[in-house]
């Protein structure tokens, strides 16, 4: 009975082992062949990888001039900072300027401007990493105190006060000279 058992195992293992050649053919590049012709048929197999392109790493680096933080994909990052992102990944930086600073300028390089997604208050900018590394600088500058320039309007003032006064001075020298 065993001996039955062994036998029919054995032709199992065969039957496994015979469409397992079958089904693998000869492979060579990007894909494979199975000629079958003693038996009439070929299969042609393509292989589905991922190319290059899809493969690719591109090297994103943000530097910062001047008082403030960047954020990208949620992590606050430091001066100088750079990282590898896979081809197609998308990329979202934030800028946050310190009290009493503004985000002035995005400065791109290898990045087209048609190719950038900008949030409502263009602190927030959103891109794709593709084609090549990408390098931008974010710019912060100290906000102008409007109050600074009080002795500009103190000037402008003066200056109408005295075209005033000198007017009605011509005024009264014009009715003088009349009578």
């Amino acid at each position: 009975m065993w001996k039955k058992r062994v036998s029919v195992v054995g032709v199992v293992l065969l039957l496994i082992l015979s469409l397992f050649q079958i089904g693998f053919g000869s492979l060579g590049g990007d894909h494979f062949t199975e000629d079958r012709s003693d038996i009439g048929w070929t299969r042609f197999y393509e292989l589905t990888t991922e190319s290059e392109d899809e493969l690719a790493m591109y090297e994103l680096t943000v530097n910062i001039q001047g008082k403030g933080a960047v954020e990208v994909n949620n992590e606050m990052i430091e001066e100088g900072w750079s990282k590898a992102f896979e081809n197609g990944t998308e990329v979202t930086l934030n800028a946050h300027p310190d009290d009493g600073y503004e985000l002035t300028a995005w400065e791109l390089e290898g990045i087209h401007q048609d190719d950038l997604e900008f949030g409502e208050d263009k602190n927030m900018v959103t891109f794709n990493m593709t084609e090549e590394d990408k390098s931008i600088t974010v710019h912060f500058q100290e906000e102008e105190d409007p109050r600074e320039y009080w002795w500009v309007l103190a000037i402008i003032m003066l200056v109408i006060l005295i075209m005033a006064v000198v007017g009605i001075i011509k005024k009264k020298e014009d009715s003088t000279h009349e009578r």
